[in-house]
């Protein structure tokens, strides 16, 4: 009876090790975010799929994002982060390889998206007469087929190349012994973060400048020129809140994980604080995806005003939910018609 009970007690520590806190720890965690980036995406995708009023060129792209997403979070999060211990894909050497690569795959693209809707709004603000004749769904094709495919090229180089794919070893980028692993590092870094960044600020930075100068032309011509009304204030207010958050909100979640890689993951010994700071950070940065969708809802108004009709909030009154989107509209409106007045007037 004894010796029973000292083998019950010997092999309880021993399961319970089978399955250590950290490796249950990215298992729930990443678990979690991959769900959230599927219902986030997923709604998003139902809702423009299903209000014929949303299907134009815009939201095509943020469709486009959102399936990459959700692809993002099938094939990399789950298999990479939540499973990748538990179902002993290190022994793979086809998923040891792939895995980390797919994963740079898809930030890529979630990121070129970004980059393209910025610029999708920039155009339809600065050019709205060009823009409404020249978007169409066959440019918005050809471009999102392009923010697919240069991402694709990019990890299908260094495969064939530097890192030497093989179906029997695990090849993997190792930036502390190989020249060129931590130049295309480096590289893609700065095509993940920093270049995106710069898209950002500048796209809304000009768009702010833009709002700021329609108001003053609005203003100038309704009632000559004076002061600026407090309405307009509170519009170029909103519209600097709007970038901020839109900026701030991708700077919050990319900033600290891109920081402490390039320290300290291209450094040769990293403390096991360091370790934990890269992971809490990381866990911000790959949970970007599910947040993206809930930015672009609060700040496009079409989307916006159909969410909000769903939760019975479409009688609320436009001024109180006024987002960058619909700003921007009403002052490209504005521009349209204060050219058609004035070649009118030049005609007469």
């Amino acid at each position: 009876m004894v010796t029973t009970c000292n083998n019950t007690l010997n092999a309880t520590p021993t399961i319970a090790a089978t399955i250590p806190p950290a490796i249950v720890e990215k298992l729930i965690t990443y678990s979690i975010i991959s769900a959230l980036t599927i219902t986030t995406n997923g709604l998003l995708i139902l809702l423009i799929a299903l209000h014929r009023s949303l299907h134009h060129v815009s939201n095509a792209m943020i469709a486009s994002m959102a399936v990459a997403a959700i692809c993002y979070s099938l094939t990399y999060l789950m298999p990479r982060w939540a499973l990748y211990e538990i179902l002993n894909l290190r022994r793979n050497a086809a998923a040891c390889t792939l895995l980390p690569m797919n994963g740079i795959l898809f930030i890529l693209i979630l990121n070129s998206h970004i980059c393209l809707v910025s610029f999708d709004r920039y155009v339809s603000v600065t050019h709205p007469f060009s823009y409404n004749r020249r978007a169409t769904p066959r440019l918005a094709a050809i471009f999102i087929a392009i923010v697919w495919f240069l991402p694709i090229l990019a990890i299908f180089i260094p495969l064939v190349s530097f890192l030497k794919f093989s179906s029997h070893r695990c090849v993997q980028l190792r930036p502390t012994d190989v020249v060129e692993h931590r130049v295309y590092l480096i590289l893609l870094f700065t095509v993940l973060f920093f270049i995106p960044l710069i898209v950002l600020v500048f796209v809304y930075g000009r768009i702010l400048i833009i709002v700021n100068d329609h108001t003053r032309r609005q203003q100038y011509f309704q009632n000559g020129p004076s002061s600026t009304p407090t309405h307009a204030i509170i519009r170029n207010i909103k519209a600097l809140r709007s970038m901020a958050i839109i900026v701030g909100v991708f700077i919050l979640f990319w900033m600290p994980y891109v920081i402490t890689f390039l320290s300290l993951y291209l450094s040769t010994r990293i403390t096991h604080l360091q370790a934990t700071v890269v992971r809490i950070s990381q866990y911000f940065a790959f949970s970007y995806p599910a947040v993206c969708p809930l930015i672009y809802v609060f700040f496009t108004a079409d989307l916006r005003s159909h969410v909000l009709k769903y939760f019975r909030f479409g009688d609320i009154k436009r001024e109180h939910c006024i987002t960058l989107d619909s700003t921007l509209r009403r002052y490209s409106d504005l521009n349209l018609n204060m050219s058609v007045t004035i070649n009118k007037k030049s005609i007469k």
